[in-house]
């Protein structure tokens, strides 16, 4: 299934000829494979762009894999408070050591892992914050993010969790 110079040599020039190419790629892999991945699954390739094409490359085995992944979204609550905003999220089953948090001045990413399901969310902050002032907190399945109000932009910024 590896393909070089792309589909039907095509190379795409713009962002619909990528969307149109990418749609025709997938059409080719269940065609090829079977049918499509289902509700919690993805299908498991390595794409390369390089000056010869497209490459696309099957897992180990030589075929196209699903592969089951539970990404959910964890519930959070934002909180606005007089002195900065804060954030409580569920993330139940997940380890202290596989939560990864990363903020800037106007929004926190958080992604932690438990066992074959992942959390992943992008949390918009209702006010411009401090993320160096950031402590977060993990116990019991609830993190808990405090940040403190700043009027500097700031760019990303890694966040322990204690």
């Amino acid at each position: 299934m590896a393909r070089k110079k792309g589909m039907d040599d095509q190379k795409p020039s713009s962002p619909e000829d990528l969307n149109t190419f990418i749609n025709k790629l997938f059409d080719e892999i269940i065609e090829t494979n079977g049918m499509p991945p289902g509700p919690g699954e993805t299908y498991k390739f390595e794409v390369s762009v390089n000056q010869d094409g497209i490459t696309i490359t099957p897992n180990m085995k030589g075929q196209v894999q699903a592969v089951k992944m539970e990404e959910r979204e964890p519930l959070v609550d934002v909180i606005e408070r007089k002195d900065g905003v804060f954030v409580v999220a569920e993330l139940p089953g997940a380890e202290k050591k596989d939560i990864e948090l990363h903020a800037d001045h106007e929004r926190l990413s958080m992604k932690a892992g438990a066992g074959k399901k992942v959390f992943n969310k992008l949390v918009p902050l209702p006010s411009t914050v401090d993320p160096t002032t950031a402590v977060a907190v993990y116990n019991s399945g609830v993190l808990e993010i405090s940040f403190k109000r700043s009027n500097t932009y700031r760019s990303i910024v890694k966040i322990d969790v204690r």
